[in-house]
């Protein structure tokens, strides 16, 4: 156990390049003032928490820790913890109850597409696929959290906030990769407005693929620039780890009850109608098909439901990403077979 010569104990030493730095007697001292388990404070969430150093003894400081001025007063420090403990519990109350609301909604989106089958056999089949699906989804989504809360060490599935290269996150990439390809096939051969829109969304997957393997950091294992790597949370060339994670949750939080909307749509034939009628228009063309894919595939609704339910919480982040990236590929798919339909459809229109 080591000893510090701060009076603060400042966070961005508590992980460095993915390893705790901090001594474990100034986590049981926080514990005691805070009632909170030990575990808690070895999160990535207190990349920039104040602690208050408890050592007695004036050695040399460690490299990675951050000392400051003898003040005579650690009040103003302990207020700062306290208020970073506040704000980080506030953003888990959030999340939680966006969790347990996307749950309420999917369960109940899910139960009437269920019985939205036409035959007994139809809705034999999609409750099978539900069932087995839903089933594997829900195992790895508690893999997931496990790994996220440190109770397993599953770096080799679903990698870290600190070390990239798990079998999703590439998995995610992959997924992504194709999504540029199909993005950019449907927009060569679409003859409509929508090819924008598919344009700029291979674009956007190119730049998703690349910066999810570092921009082939991953596989030729070059030195990041010094002045990324001082900034980088993961030390990697690429721009999305500069940012705290937890600043993309309310935009994951966004694109999950998207998905749920699109999916609630789906199963309200009348809505499915209005929209349909519309398919003419630009927008409405392609939010019909989406419609039409979810309500009509065999994997569209139970993978788009699970990712909007997991999205909504940080435990889960490198897995939804990776069942975001599926479901926009299956999609894609089927909106490239798709085309020439599309583009009937526009001469009709026309004439």
């Amino acid at each position: 156990m080591r000893s510090h010569t701060c009076e603060t104990y400042i966070g961005t030493a508590l992980w460095r390049n993915g390893n705790a730095v901090g001594p474990q007697a100034d986590h049981l001292q926080v514990r005691i003032l805070t009632g909170l388990p030990l575990s808690f404070f070895t999160r990535p969430d207190f990349t920039h928490v104040s602690l208050q150093c408890l050592s007695a003894r004036n050695p040399e400081p460690d490299s990675a820790v951050q000392a400051s001025d003898h003040t005579g007063s650690s009040g103003p420090q302990i207020a700062v913890f306290y208020k970073t403990v506040l704000i980080w519990v506030s953003g888990m109350l959030v999340q939680i109850f966006l969790f347990i609301f996307a749950v309420i909604l999917a369960a109940t989106t899910a139960l009437s597409y269920l019985m939205l089958g036409e035959t007994a056999r139809e809705r034999h089949v999609r409750l099978q696929i539900f069932t087995v699906v839903g089933a594997i989804v829900a195992l790895l989504a508690v893999l997931s959290a496990l790994h996220a809360r440190e109770t397993v060490n599953l770096i080799w599935l679903f990698g870290s906030e600190f070390i990239d290269g798990g079998l999703v996150e590439h998995g995610t990439a992959l997924f992504f990769a194709l999504c540029c390809c199909l993005g950019a096939a449907i927009a060569w051969r679409d003859e409509t407005s929508s090819r924008l829109i598919y344009l700029g969304l291979a674009v956007a997957c190119f730049l998703i693929a690349g910066e999810e393997v570092s921009w082939g950091q991953w596989f030729f294992h070059w030195q990041t620039p010094d002045a990324l790597s001082q900034v980088n949370l993961q030390n990697e060339t690429n721009l999305h780890n500069i940012i705290n994670p937890r600043a993309y949750d309310p935009i994951y939080s966004l694109a999950g009850f998207s998905l749920i909307g699109f999916a609630v749509m789906s199963v309200m034939l009348d809505a499915r109608d209005w929209v349909g009628t519309r398919s003419n228009v630009f927008i409405y063309r392609d939010v019909s098909l989406f419609m039409d894919w979810l309500a009509e595939s065999r994997f569209g609704m139970v993978l788009a439901l699970s990712t909007a339910v997991l999205l909504q919480h940080e435990s889960f982040e490198e897995y939804s990403e990776a069942l975001l990236a599926l479901t926009l590929m299956l999609f894609l798919m089927f909106r490239l077979a798709a085309t020439d339909i599309v583009a009937r459809h526009e001469t009709m229109a026309a004439e």
